[in-house]
């Protein structure tokens, strides 16, 4: 299992025993190698021998630094080497002397039978001669470099080269699961733990991009490849597992994320969800970091997923009553200009996915779909054929004149939750025709005071008929309304206060 904490450090040549990181075993009857097609499905072939499409060196490194003399317990001057240890991006500083190098060379002789190694450079006569200490350095750092591309000591279970090291065991696992192909379906399910809460500290080693390519990887084998072909990421939980590596890798740093997208993910994970509407909830764990983290770009983001083919992904999703909602909400949040334009042609793929979401049987499904239809009225997109017009508010006007299932709070963070979504309100609230039937909305929804004082200059507009648009005093009460909702909650704040610091006086 994944440890957080370092494999425990004791003199080479007497450790302490540990729990091994991983119990995979050393051999398999054939490895795979992953060839990279950019753009393609990426299938797995068997091979002979040790390939990857990463290894350790591209996520561990070392280099010795410098050498410093040091004195021992006993007094006697040593030469200790300062080695430069990158784990899988950070780095960490580790010394050693000559006689930690050769007792780690000794265990791994002992630990893995058969392993070849560099030898030890020459003990000589005096550890501490600049001649001597300079040709010393080479070798042991190329000694270092060459365990660390060595299968059989990576996966060796003692431990000895990572705790010479001084790397956890999230390292251990990761390393192994990029740069040893034959022990990547253990270690994938070892690398899951990762995106617990307690290893918060260690999830950036998702991001690196040996383990963002694999991940990518296992995302297209699970969209298009063979459950039974033995890819390290079909197995059982296999699915969820790499949903929840793909959020962690997602929310560890933009440049993984851009990876990511560059991939296709989004297209990726919603095509695990047409196949099967139960990957639904494994596939929202990743969907759900791209919409926080990339909230002000959202919009780009789903543009250019619809233009690759999307809509017909949305178009089929739409239809499965449970992944409705879903969609709703993933273009509410995204429904720019660059967005809505793809739904606004007459009798495309766009309005029927609109119009599958106003019938949904699920009813804030259905004022979303109405909301998202509304912004296509006032944005003017039907403006050049009246008649559309004419259609489309009758269609949010039937879907409106019900709101009560508006109180659901969910709908009302959904509605207003992001800044963006507010802008957008405001924009419906101009249109004379919309305001009503989205004031009725608001007064049901009752959104927290915080976020609708952000468009209470909307408001105010509606009930003083500024703007030159005359309203219904129906349309000023419901406007009027909201105003109260905001005010009260700016005059019960300073009561709160005076109440909660109450004292003697």
């Amino acid at each position: 299992q994944v440890a957080g904490s370092r494999p425990s450090r004791a003199a080479p040549a007497s450790r302490c025993a540990v729990s091994p990181a991983n119990n995979s075993p050393r051999t398999c009857p054939a490895d795979e190698a992953v060839r990279r097609i950019p753009s393609k499905m990426l299938s797995s072939e068997p091979f002979d021998g040790e390939s990857s499409s990463g290894s350790a060196a591209s996520c561990v490194t070392v280099r010795i630094l410098r050498t410093d003399e040091q004195m021992s317990l006993m007094m006697q001057r040593f030469t200790a080497y300062v080695i430069q240890v990158s784990d899988f991006g950070r780095t960490n500083e580790v010394s050693h002397r000559y006689g930690d190098f050769e007792a780690l060379h000794r265990s791994l002789l002992t630990e893995c039978p058969g392993v070849r190694l560099p030898p030890m450079p020459p003990k000589g006569v005096d550890g501490t001669d600049v001649a001597v200490i300079k040709s010393r350095k080479g070798e042991l750092e190329k000694m270092l470099q060459s365990m660390l591309a060595n299968p059989e000591v990576l996966l060796e279970k003692s431990l000895h080269l990572w705790k010479f090291l001084d790397l956890p065991n999230p390292t251990v696992i990761a390393t192994r699961f990029v740069s040893v192909p034959r022990s990547r379906a253990s270690t994938f399910r070892t690398l899951g733990k990762l995106v617990e809460p307690k290893y918060k500290d260690d999830v950036f080693r998702l991001g690196h991009p040996a383990v963002v390519e694999l991940l990518a990887e296992g995302l297209r084998e699970l969209r298009q490849g063979d459950p039974a072909g033995g890819h390290w990421v079909q197995q059982q939980a296999g699915r969820t597992t790499l949903c929840q590596l793909l959020g962690g890798a997602l929310a560890s740093s933009e440049t993984a994320r851009s990876r990511l997208l560059e991939s296709d993910v989004v297209a990726h994970l919603l095509a695990l969800v047409e196949r099967d509407e139960a990957a639904l909830d494994d596939a929202r764990v990743a969907l759900n970091v791209i919409v926080a983290r990339e909230a002000d770009r959202l919009d780009v983001i789903i543009s250019a997923f619809l233009r690759r083919g999307g809509l017909s992904q949305l178009a089929v999703l739409v239809q499965r009553e449970r992944c409705q909602e879903f969609v709703a909400k993933l273009l509410w949040l995204s429904w720019e200009s660059s967005v809505r334009t793809q739904f606004a042609a007459a009798g495309g793929q766009g309005l029927r996915i609109l119009q599958a979401l106003l019938r949904s049987t699920t009813p804030t499904c259905g004022l979303l779909g109405a909301v998202l239809l509304a912004g296509l009225v006032a944005s003017g997109d039907f403006d050049n054929e009246p008649s559309h017009r004419v259609e489309a508010i009758r269609l949010v006007r039937e879907s409106l004149s019900h709101p009560d299932a508006a109180s659901d709070p969910q709908f009302a963070k959904t509605l207003c939750g992001a800044n963006s979504a507010l802008v957008r309100l405001a924009g419906l609230l101009d249109d004379a025709e919309l305001a009503p039937l989205v004031l009725g909305l608001l007064c049901i929804a009752k959104p927290q005071p915080a976020k609708l004082s952000r468009i209470s200059g909307n408001l105010a507009a509606i009930v003083s008929d500024k703007g030159g648009v005359s309203h219904s005093e129906d349309t000023k009460a419901r406007a009027a309304e909201l105003l109260l909702h905001v005010q009260s909650a700016v005059v019960d704040a300073p009561s709160s206060a005076s109440a909660g610091g109450g004292g003697g006086g």
